[in-house]
């Protein structure tokens, strides 16, 4: 009987032992911290749980430390959070670090992969408290965690929380021997250890077979993108007449007068000129699949159209079939109104679709360049928007596509986003809480988002109490974004939001990110999902992160180029040097963005992932491995 409880004692022992597997050793620090959370972090997050448990996941105690226990996936992926209070009071410009311990116990079934955010900033939620806000993944053996930063403002004691959030799909991480250290402003966070960030590894088999369709669904898409229009022509001049009859003898002075008449498969021709238009121009008409109607420049000089109204071109309800191409948009103030709502370039809203806006420019616009709300079908190639954004509350960007909604089951690619340029948009109004802000922080300014495409309109048509809409469902197309040139914006580069199934390929971002509120990267996919990054160049701004996938999954990064950023997501097949741009700077033209000979990002993309021409037209190899970004060099 002795003998047997001894073995069953030493059989605990053992197995005691393995799972309490010894922690790897820290690394060494050069300097004294002073500790920032209690030393008894484990019973502060225990007690937590105990006051409120939540349904969808439960803080416990793990082998060796805290285990954080995601049974469902909340609605909003970080509303399971374990916190710990500073017990110290803090001052804008200390230097922090959090150290830590961790391990997957379970993992996400769906993509294999375990992760939380980690986030450092005050209780009320104020963003711009925000000192560090990160995700973090974790493999199943123990790895050491060491997170430095530098506190964005003054903080009390009790004031602010290092939180971890782990409310993910179903998961397990174990945490381990938690630290937050406090150092004197003159030790540098650089000057500390720092554990380099992984995004979800992705199997080369799987990495191949996206590329694959991206290059069959691009195929696909040249073959299926007709825009005819074969009807009879409406000519529009300065020289017109309000008794024109649209024939180029007797044209037409304003838009408005053509669209009033016209029908499928005809054209709006439109001289060179300035079109006041104080309401901005608003299409009605609709075209059909075989018969689009199109507004567009005659041949010479861009006509433009100036408003001091919501929109440039403003369509909704239903609105199908159009295409604008080769008009310049201005918005600009009237004197005889006090406040202005200065909106949108192009304006497509409530159940759009197939729409084609092509080689336009657009500037001045307060809210936004192109910026669409529940449409579907949307084309958006070869536009140039700059200098909007600035003066609006409801946050928008160069090109935004917010939500979507789900015109048919169709394959292949509904959105196509390809060779615009986008330069000086900015936020600089904080956004109202009705439109997804704060009312205290900077959100928005973007070179491109694709914005809450999960909680797309299933019918936008249908009557709203709240946003004539309908109920909310995913949004199932996929989106194209791909030659784009995006620099020295406010906001992320490209940025997706909430949204799902969006491949981003070769396109070049540069020194955007501006605004002091944003730090997320120059490319970012935020609580998505199938997202593809592929053979872009990111050249971001010294003091910011380079890319991000908070919150989301299935996101895949590969053989992409990233260059002077604070912190950069490693991946499969990343450079990791200057790309040699021709003569770079935030008020280059885009050609001083093409490569010189030499640069490190000539011929390193993916087979088959490029697409055929980059954003001037210039053929890309077949035979061989194209460049990076969305300039290919001739050679």
């Amino acid at each position: 009987m002795k003998t047997s409880f001894n073995i069953t004692l030493c059989a605990l022992i053992c197995l005691s032992s393995a799972l309490a597997e010894p922690l790897p050793p820290a690394a060494p620090l050069k300097f004294a911290g002073t500790a920032v959370v209690a030393s008894d972090w484990q019973a502060e997050l225990l007690a937590q749980t105990k006051k409120s448990p939540p349904a969808a996941g439960v803080i416990e105690r793990g082998v060796v430390g805290i285990k954080l226990v995601t049974r469902v996936q909340p609605e909003f992926t970080y509303n399971l959070q374990a916190q710990l209070k500073n017990q110290i009071a803090l001052k804008k410009g200390d230097t922090l670090l959090i150290r830590f311990a961790a391990r997957s116990l379970k993992a996400d079934k769906s993509v294999g992969s375990t992760k939380v955010r980690l986030s450092f900033q005050k209780r009320s939620g104020d963003a711009r408290s925000n000192s560090y806000n990160g995700e973090i993944g974790f493999s199943a053996e123990w790895v050491r965690f060491d997170v430095p930063f530098t506190c964005a403002t003054d903080l009390a004691p009790g004031e602010a929380s290092m939180s971890i959030a782990f409310g993910y799909p179903p998961q397990e991480v174990e945490i381990a021997e938690v630290q937050m250290l406090r150092f004197a402003p003159e030790v540098a966070a650089g000057s500390l250890p720092k554990t380099r960030r992984h995004t979800d590894p992705v199997p080369r088999g799987v990495i191949d077979s996206e590329v694959a369709r991206i290059s069959s669904m691009r195929q696909a898409l040249v073959v299926t993108d007709p825009s005819p229009a074969n009807g009879r022509t409406l000519h529009v001049s300065p020289k017109g007449s309000p008794a024109g009859n649209g024939s180029a003898e007797a044209p037409f002075a304003t838009i408005p007068q053509a669209l009033a008449i016209v029908k499928p498969g005809e054209t709006i021709l439109v001289a060179a000129g300035t079109y006041k238009e104080p309401r901005g121009v608003t299409i009605k008409t609709s075209g059909r699949p075989d018969a689009w109607i199109h507004i567009k420049a005659a041949p010479g000089p861009r006509p433009k159209i100036v408003s001091s109204g919501w929109s440039g071109i403003g369509m909704s309800g239903g609105v199908c079939y159009i295409e604008v191409q080769g008009l310049e948009l201005e918005w600009v103030p009237n004197p005889k109104v006090a406040r202005q709502i200065d909106g949108v370039g192009l304006a497509p809203s409530y159940a759009c679709h197939h729409l084609r806006f092509i080689n336009n420019v657009v500037h001045g616009f307060g809210t936004g360049g192109i910026c669409s709300l529940d449409c579907d079908y949307l084309h958006i190639e070869g536009n140039i928007i700059y200098n909007t954004s600035k003066t609006s509350p409801y946050g928008g960007s160069a090109i935004s596509l917010c939500r979507s909604f789900n015109l048919d089951e169709n394959p292949g690619y509904h959105h196509v986003l390809r060779g615009n340029v986008c330069y000086d948009n900015e936020l600089l109004v904080h956004v109202l809480e009705t439109s997804g802000g704060n009312g205290r922080t900077l959100t928005d300014g973007n070179g491109i988002i694709i914005d809450v495409f999960n909680r797309s309109r299933a019918n936008p048509r249908k009557p709203h109490t709240q946003d004539r809409g309908g109920p909310l469902e995913p949004y199932r197309g996929r989106t194209l974004i791909e030659n784009n040139l995006i620099y020295d914006n406010g906001g992320r580069g490209i940025h997706v939001f909430r949204s799902s199934k969006v491949d981003v390929v070769n396109n070049t971002c540069y020194m955007n990110q501006k605004s002091g509120d944003i730090n997320a990267g120059e490319l970012t996919a935020i609580q998505s999902s199938e997202v593809v990054f592929l053979n872009n160049i990111a050249y971001g701004r010294k003091e910011k992160r380079g890319n991000t996938q908070d919150g989301s999954t299935r996101v895949i990064w590969s053989h992409n180029l990233f260059y002077h950023s604070e912190d950069v997501m490693r991946h499969d097949g990343i450079v990791e040097a200057d790309p040699r741009f021709v003569a770079a700077s935030l008020k280059a033209s885009p050609g001083g963005f093409r490569l010189q000979p030499g640069s490190p990002a000539l011929g390193r993309s993916l087979d088959l992932a490029a697409p055929p021409t980059d954003i001037a037209g210039a053929p890309r190899p077949h035979d061989t491995p194209a460049d990076l970004g969305c300039y290919q060099l001739k050679r």
